[in-house]
């Protein structure tokens, strides 16, 4: 082979690459890991959020990073390929303070207060595409949470937004419309914070209380009844809350006192109160003197002490709960054994990850 050839071979490799730089190769062939192990050693994080089969990461300069399945463009690396076994930088330029991930779509919020999207943005097979885009344009937006089929929109002024699917009334609209755009609900409110499960809704308004709607099969509202709502109802009257995470038909709140409660489908031992199969339909105190929750997307919580310990319960066979065990469930929430402090975990389908007080990135579970 000429030199020139050469050259031109790794000319059209680097315009192939664009604006994706070379990540950490994921464990690919030893396919679990029962503990916590670091990656991407040498770039520190502040934001991760863990997905069904993907993990979306914002790094301490507001850069993305992503790695995992693909095949909706999902990752935001500017293709709709099958996926991959790495976590990239995607160095488009814009600089992000939050990220969220879900199923087969991912938003992120700029240092402006733009919202951007991408991957299947629609249940429906409308794909935005591989790469971010702007969506709600004109509109500052401080919160938002991905669903299964379904998004949650704060603004600037603590005005709730919501798009997708809404045939349990996840949307919070009093209807069961679809939106294929981001719509105003829950006008005379304002919330804090907000999340989006599989077909039910949980979000905190500014005052500190606690709110559910959508589906309600398993009891996953709260409010001691298994009939859905369209519209927000309070839950657990006069306790303030800080923190909320919806799941697979399973809600996790976090109280200003850090007692941690649970409700909703017990099927995996999510609850996390020692037992297995009878679900819940009114909150449960499971965990005392916690700081945060992880985001959760199937059958396992997380969540981290105010030590920066992680403790976790719920669905195994991965090793996902880092207990150092691989199948069965943790029916109690179970300390992770490591000397490592955390300030921020997410809960992923078949895998955890997380961020420690230094930045520094860690994952365990399955492979993704």
């Amino acid at each position: 082979m000429t030199k020139k050839k050469v050259i031109l071979i790794v000319a059209m490799l680097v315009i192939f690459v664009g604006a994706v730089s070379a990540g950490v190769v994921l464990w690919r062939n030893n396919g679990w890991r029962r503990t916590p192990t670091q990656l991407l050693t040498g770039t520190k994080f502040v934001s991760v959020s863990a997905g069904v089969n993907y993990v979306l990461l914002i790094d301490e300069d507001g850069a993305l990073w992503s790695g995992g399945e693909n095949e909706y463009g999902q990752l935001g690396n500017g293709t709709m390929e099958k996926g991959s076994f790495e976590i990239s930088k995607i160095n488009n330029g814009i600089k992000y303070n939050s990220v969220s991930a879900k199923v087969l779509r991912s938003f992120a919020i700029d240092i402006d207060g733009n919202l951007w999207g991408w991957g299947n943005l629609f249940s429906g097979g409308n794909i935005i595409g591989g790469s971010p885009a702007i969506i709600m344009n004109g509109i500052k937006v401080k919160a938002v949470s991905a669903g299964w089929n379904h998004t949650l929109i704060i603004d600037e002024d603590g005005g709730l937004w919501a798009r997708g699917s809404n045939e349990n009334g996840q949307l919070g609209d009093k209807t069961e419309n679809y939106a294929f755009e981001s719509i105003r609900v829950a006008e005379r409110m304002q919330f804090k914070t907000v999340s989006a499960g599989y077909r039910h809704s949980l979000g905190i308004d500014v005052d500190g209380n606690l709110w559910a709607w959508g589906g309600n099969e398993y009891g996953q509202l709260g409010n001691g009844e298994y009939g859905e709502s369209s519209l927000p109802i309070l839950i657990k009257y006069g306790t303030k809350f800080v923190e909320v995470s919806a799941g697979a038909e399973q809600s996790v709140a976090l109280d200003e006192a850090g007692n941690v409660w649970t409700w909703g489908a017990n099927d995996a031992a999510q609850i996390g109160d020692g037992s297995k199969g009878q679900s819940r339909n009114t909150p449960t105190l499971v965990a005392k003197g916690i700081k945060t929750l992880a985001q959760n997307v199937y059958y396992h919580n997380a969540v981290i002490d105010e030590t920066g310990n992680i403790w976790s319960w719920g669905y195994n066979r991965d090793g996902q709960t880092g207990s150092g065990l691989f199948f069965g469930i943790e029916k109690k929430p179970t300390k992770i054994r490591t000397k490592t402090t955390f300030k921020a975990v997410s809960a992923g389908s078949s895998f955890s990850a997380a961020i420690d007080v230094d930045g520094n990135f860690y994952m365990w579970g399955r492979k993704i």
